[in-house]
């Protein structure tokens, strides 16, 4: 009647299911596949997302995660506390400025240290992790 059989309910799933102990297992998932693409274990992203049961977009953002080296973030992330996307979102920015320092010489840093101006490096930059 109403698009459904008599006497056949669909069962509310439990929410422990989405959770392997305290720890997210889409989370968990994702993390996993973004190791082993970034370890060369697999050929392409969505091989990876595919072989742990992720999605590819969980896939790449925990990626940034993983470059952002960030462990509170991540551990929030597993945790269930923030949404992988949205934490990628948020760190995207500081991996693309850690990226491009890194691959970046020693007349780069200087080059940044004229146009950002030591005050602002040392007001920005160091300062912040002092604490």
């Amino acid at each position: 009647m109403h698009g459904h059989i008599s006497g056949l309910h669909r069962r509310r799933q439990s929410s422990r299911r989405h959770f392997h102990g305290s720890q997210r297992a889409a989370a968990i998932r994702a993390l996993t596949a973004a190791r082993l693409y970034l370890g060369g274990q697999v050929a392409t992203l969505e091989a990876a997302a595919v072989s742990c049961g992720s999605k590819h977009v969980y896939v790449a953002a925990m990626i940034i995660l993983i470059q952002a080296e960030n462990s509170a973030v991540l551990m929030a992330v597993l945790g269930g506390n923030v949404s992988v996307v949205t934490a990628a979102k948020q760190l995207k920015p500081q991996v693309d400025l850690i990226t491009a320092f890194r691959k970046s010489s020693a007349s780069d840093h200087a080059a940044l240290g004229r146009v950002a101006g030591p005050g602002r490096i040392w007001d920005e930059v160091i300062v912040p992790t002092l604490s």
